[in-house]
This record gives structure tokens, sequence and C-alpha cells, in this order.
């Protein structure tokens, strides 16, 4: 646990930023429906002529792969965001949770605050989500410039 106390600030920032991203896309496609495609039933204007390609197009196909595709995807991310996190040590799982997986945006002071119960300091709290965070950058094998030098 001590390298990863002791990294240097700028990679602390890149694994911040990095699975901050994964986190936020996790919250979108968690909470947010997936809006289907639908096949287009009308021809679209043109000014020019249509010339065969060769090329044989099955758009109604198409778009039901995606559709079943996509949301598989999305489960499957999500799923994989929620089993590392729950790998993580209580604390930090905790923090994680509160802070980033839930359907409300809450802000860290809240989480240390409020809902962390025994409350954390706030130097403290911010350590423990920078190890946590560097803990999801491992688990998750998201890739951050500097971290391959330490491991």
């Amino acid at each position: 646990m001590k390298i990863l106390d002791n990294l240097p600030a700028c990679v602390k920032h890149e694994i911040r930023a990095k699975v901050e991203t994964e986190l936020e896309r996790y919250r979108m496609w968690k909470f947010i429906t997936f809006q289907e495609r639908e096949a287009s039933l009308t021809a679209a204007l043109s000014d020019t002529p249509k010339e065969f390609t060769g090329a044989v197009s099955d758009q109604t196909g198409n778009i039901a792969t995606y559709n079943v595709d996509e949301r598989e995807r999305r489960r499957q991310f999500c799923e994989w965001i929620e089993l590392a996190v729950s790998r993580l040590p209580r604390r930090e799982r905790q923090i994680i949770t509160d802070r980033y997986m839930q359907r409300e945006t809450i802000f860290d002071y809240v989480v240390f605050n409020q809902l962390l119960d025994p409350p954390l300091s706030e130097v403290t709290y911010y350590k423990v989500k920078n190890r946590a965070m560097a803990m999801l950058v491992l688990s998750l094998n998201i890739e951050v410039e500097g971290l391959q030098d330490i491991f």
C-alpha cells in the first residue's frame, strides 16, 4: 500500500482523470436508458442520381444487431466496473460507490462529512480515495503513463 500512497502527483492526477472518465461512463450507461435505433421508412431526397455500387446493405439487420449488441456491451461494462469496485477494501469501496456510483451526483465534501461513518478528515479522505483510484486502475487494466515504471 505504501507504493500506491507515494505515487508522483502527475501520475495520481492522470489516474484520477481516467478512472473518473470510466465511472462517469458507468453512471451514464447504468442510469440513462438506451435509445434504440430505428429503420428509416422514407427515402432520402438527393439531387445526385443513385448509381449501383455493388454493395448490399441490410439497414434493418444492421440496426437490429446494433440494438442487441450495444445493450449487451453496456451491461457487461457495468458488471465489469461493479466487480472491480466490489473487490476493493471496505472503506475504499464505500467512498467510490457513494461518490461515483449513485444516480445523483454527490460532492466529495458531502461524502467525507456526512455519508461516511465515522466521518473522515479531508486529508484522510483524499488519501483513501487516491488509493482506491490506483487500485481501480490496476484492476480495470487502464493504461496510465508512468505507472508501468512503478510496477
